[in-house]
């Protein structure tokens, strides 16, 4: 990435650009965009402006709104004979120079005329957009009903995975519900996990960890006991975790260890390099309670989508994917979209996610034939 400035940045090609939150970038990507307008006559219609969130989109389609209306009241002030600076005028100036005759104030006015034509939305908001365009190219309904996640869907299934495991020992519901809402909530079970999981790799079984802390027991009461600086409630109290631990579940086991052992680290030193261990179980449990699960999620998830017809966030994002990882669609759409878009302005690109850059590269990126398209993206350094 390069650090940019708005009046000189070329416009044509791919751009990556480097701009920190309060550095004027706001300003700057309404400057970009005017220029696009003025300089390359690309139809308001024709560029879309993505960021990350709904209140940014909203801010931004406010911001470039406002330096439409700039433009004109330059036009008008440079017309009076005023003398006038900035950047919004020295865009308008330039232009008028190249072209004396060109009617610009017209021009800006029906772009004013035209705003809600221009295309100001999230990364998701695009791809929702996109799909009711192009449904039956992407074979997706455009009516389904959108949630915000499917964590209500989840649960059942997580269930369903527990009452399987556990058939021999049943649990009982309100057991089965508790260790779902953890699987699902505290583990990140998520549509991410489910689609594109990854795990970390295999580290120190809860049953071997079980044998270090346990063993460390008696030494543990009798460090207690001999603390001088603890109290004597305080005693109490971490004597009867010692005690009333046990390792007979591995979640419970690791979950119990870790809150044991950062009880007692300060009275029993040997805990210490034993609670990275505990972390490092937990994170382990945790990618195998996923694998587990996995299989059976993602066969009952879609369809019980398709049951309740209902999509996530997360499913606008992969359905465009999908489609553009299938030969037969990836051309149709992607060709349907340029012919769309000769311009791209993405902002905060880096809270873009694997998914969301594989849509936009696949779908705007620029090659050596592209002569007259822009695509820019501007994020963090």
């Amino acid at each position: 990435m390069s650090q940019f400035n708005a009046q000189t940045q070329p416009l044509i090609g791919n751009h990556a650009i480097e701009a920190s939150a309060g550095t004027g970038k706001t300003y700057a990507i309404t400057l970009l965009w005017l220029r696009l307008l003025i300089e390359e006559r690309i139809p308001i219609e024709g560029i879309l402006v993505s960021t990350f969130t709904k209140a940014a989109t909203a801010e931004l389609r406010e911001r470039l709104l406002g330096t439409l209306h700039e433009a004109r009241r330059v036009i008008a002030q440079l017309q009076a004979g005023e003398r006038i600076t900035g950047d919004v005028a020295s865009v308008v100036s330039k232009a008028l120079a190249q072209d004396p005759l060109r009617p610009l104030d017209r021009e800006i006015l029906a772009w004013e005329s035209a705003f809600d034509l221009a295309h100001i939305s999230t990364l998701h908001g695009f791809c929702e957009s996109l799909i009711r365009r192009h449904s039956m190219e992407l074979g997706s309904d455009p009516d389904l009903e959108l949630e915000a996640d499917c964590e209500h869907l989840l649960t059942p299934l997580v269930n369903d995975f527990l009452y399987r495991l556990h058939a021999t020992a049943p649990l009982s519901v309100k057991e089965s519900h508790d260790i779902s809402k953890v699987l699902v909530k505290e583990l990140g079970l998520d549509e991410q996990a489910i689609f594109s999981p990854s795990y970390p790799s295999a580290m120190e079984s809860p049953e071997e960890l079980a044998e270090e802390v346990l063993a460390l027991i008696p030494k543990a009461e009798q460090s207690v006991i001999n603390n001088s600086k603890v109290t004597r409630n305080n005693k109490a109290s971490n004597l009867n975790k010692l005690q009333s631990f046990s390792a007979h579940n591995p979640i419970d086991f690791t979950k119990g260890a870790k809150q044991l052992i950062t009880a007692l680290n300060m009275d029993v030193p040997d805990f210490i390099p034993l609670h990275q261990k505990v972390v490092d179980a937990l994170a382990t449990e945790k990618s195998q309670a996923i694998e587990a699960l996995i299989p059976l999620v993602r066969e009952n998830l879609a369809r019980e989508k398709e049951r309740q017809r209902m999509r996530t966030f997360d499913d606008l994002l992969l359905t465009v994917r999908n489609a553009l990882r299938n030969p037969l669609q990836h051309e149709l759409i992607r060709r349907a979209v340029r012919e769309r878009f000769k311009a791209v302005i993405i902002d905060e690109c880096q809270d873009s996610d694997g998914v969301q850059i594989e849509v936009f590269t696949q779908l705007v990126l620029n090659n050596s034939e592209d002569i007259k398209r822009s695509f820019m993206v501007i994020g963090d350094p």
